[in-house]
């Protein structure tokens, strides 16, 4: 079972689709994702603020396949308002989190960060 850390500014598309096929590799090896918990520049991934076409929005999209198919995307909500974005910008599939959180994980679940 892991938690998935994830840090990088969504500017890369290329790395972000690196982790969402890693991601899929687990699931497809019967790993239980727990969450994906995104923090620093990655909380801005989250955001519905985002245009369509963008690489942004093509980041969104691929991570909320993970949220349909039940997988909690959790987003630091200090890391969200350090980067200018309100509580009412988050994505409806998305909640506002913090260590508290996070830490919940650490004692049943494999961190991977990204």
């Amino acid at each position: 079972k892991y938690v998935i850390v994830i840090r990088s500014a969504p500017a890369n598309l290329d790395l972000h689709l690196f982790f969402a096929d890693t991601l899929d590799a687990l699931l497809a090896s019967d790993q239980e994702i727990a969450a994906l918990f995104f923090t620093d520049a990655a909380a801005s991934c989250l955001s519905k603020n985002h245009q369509a076409n963008t690489v942004q929005s093509k980041i969104l999209q691929r991570y909320l396949q993970f949220a349909q198919s039940g997988i909690p995307l959790l987003c630091c909500g200090q890391a969200f308002r350090a980067q200018g974005l309100k509580a009412d910008s988050l994505i409806s599939e998305a909640k506002l989190s913090g260590n508290l959180e996070l830490t919940q994980f650490f004692s049943c679940c494999a961190m991977l960060e990204f």
